[in-house]
């Protein structure tokens, strides 16, 4: 019945003044009446957010109050939207460390100018197979993939390879969280629950407004209908918060032997019975007591050259053994260490930390760990000598 009477309904055109019965536009110059009318209630909300109470009339200090907290709550859930979208200001991240600055050192002969002049081919990012064709040679990648493993925790995973039969080599902070981190964490999730709470507060104004006002104006109706949407947003934040307060909780809770467990290509898992983590470097060895036949072999020397092709495997995003291409970019010193860094514009992305930084030949040069925070394209391996150092191994 009442879709009948919508129907036979008598519209006037705002633009054309055509009459007609129904429709959703109209039949003499085509415009959208419901277009028409959302704009004809925007203009209203902003008519009345510049308007003196004098100007709007009987109830109007509380519809502007209304509107102005309408506008406060909308502006104050816009960070919840930007920090949604870019989660690693929030949201721990266990699988890439960032570091913010990275000057450019020039040490010696390692920054020659590349040997031709190639551009960055474009990253290869699939899970190898027996049959994936490669350009580093299939028996040395698939080798190479079936020395690399998925370190799995309670909070997340992150890479590793076998360095020698037993040992394997990921980054430190795959299994350990540094106080400074920590600290930065809680300080976040404080702020952003001080916000969710300022925003709990802005919506409860706006309900015991739109309460108290009875004038059935085209305002309070326009903000009535915001609300909802309001509402939407404030749960996920807080649905969201939830899940970060959880993350912050495991990253305080010291990892066991227990909690680690490696996965291998086969999917095949198995548990390891020790760890130690580099006070130099960031860098973590797991023991295991079955050993492996399938064992990277290091570089025995530093000798790439800038535009050498190189290959990157890990688990970004939980896609297990994955693999990535890029060129070497050259060697690189971090502030206030007197250490090399390889650098590479192969793709390094969460979940490939630990992982290995290969040449052409399979030989592993590198133990893939950083990026730089809001850049694309420069990613940072801890050279593989310094797992050899750090640990007192024998090198194979």
């Amino acid at each position: 019945m009442e879709e009948n009477e919508q129907m036979s309904e008598e519209r006037i055109c705002p633009k054309c003044g055509h009459r007609q019965t129904g429709g959703e536009e109209c039949q003499n110059c085509g415009i959208i009446f419901k277009r028409v009318e959302e704009r004809a209630e925007r203009q209203a909300a902003r008519k009345i957010l510049v308007s003196t109470p004098e100007e709007s009339g009987a109830g109007g200090p509380g519809r502007l109050l209304m509107i102005v907290l309408l506008v406060a709550a909308t502006a104050g859930l816009t960070w919840f939207f930007t920090a949604k979208q870019k989660p690693a200001a929030v949201q721990p991240d266990f699988s890439v460390a960032q570091s913010q600055s990275m000057p450019a050192s020039t040490p010696g002969r390692s920054q020659t100018a590349p040997r031709t002049q190639r551009e960055s081919s474009p990253a290869l990012e699939i899970p190898l197979t027996d049959a994936t064709p490669v350009s580093m040679g299939g028996n040395a990648l698939i080798q190479a993939r079936n020395a690399t493993v998925s370190v799995v925790t309670p909070r997340g995973q992150g890479s590793g390879f076998f360095i020698l039969s037993t040992y394997i080599v990921t980054n430190r902070h795959v299994v350990e969280v540094s106080d400074e981190k920590l600290s930065e964490m809680r300080q976040q999730l404080d702020k952003l629950k001080g916000q969710i709470a300022n925003e709990q507060e802005r919506l409860r104004l706006i309900r015991r407004n739109l309460a108290q006002d009875r004038s059935g104006s085209e305002e309070a109706a326009f903000v009535a209908r915001q609300v909802p949407e309001l509402e939407a947003r404030l749960a996920e934040a807080e649905a969201m918060y939830k899940e970060w307060e959880e993350q912050y909780r495991l990253s305080s809770n010291p990892l066991t032997p227990r909690d680690i467990k490696i996965r291998f290509a086969d999917g095949r898992e198995e548990g390891i019975y020790q760890f130690k983590t580099s006070d130099k470097h960031d860098l973590a060895v797991l023991l295991v007591t079955m050993p492996s036949q399938n064992v990277l072999k290091a570089a025995s020397e530093p000798d790439l050259q800038q535009g050498d092709k190189v290959f990157v495997i890990g688990n970004p995003s939980g896609l297990s053994h994955t693999v990535t291409a890029g060129i070497f970019s050259g060697y690189r010193k971090l502030p206030g260490d007197e250490e090399f860094m390889l650098q590479t514009d192969a793709p390094i992305n969460p979940g490939n930390s630990g992982g290995p930084l290969l040449d052409e030949k399979g030989r592993v040069h590198g133990v893939n760990t950083m990026i730089i925070a809001n850049t694309q394209g420069i990613g940072f391996a801890i050279p593989i000598k310094a797992v050899f150092d750090d640990f007192n191994l024998a090198e194979p």
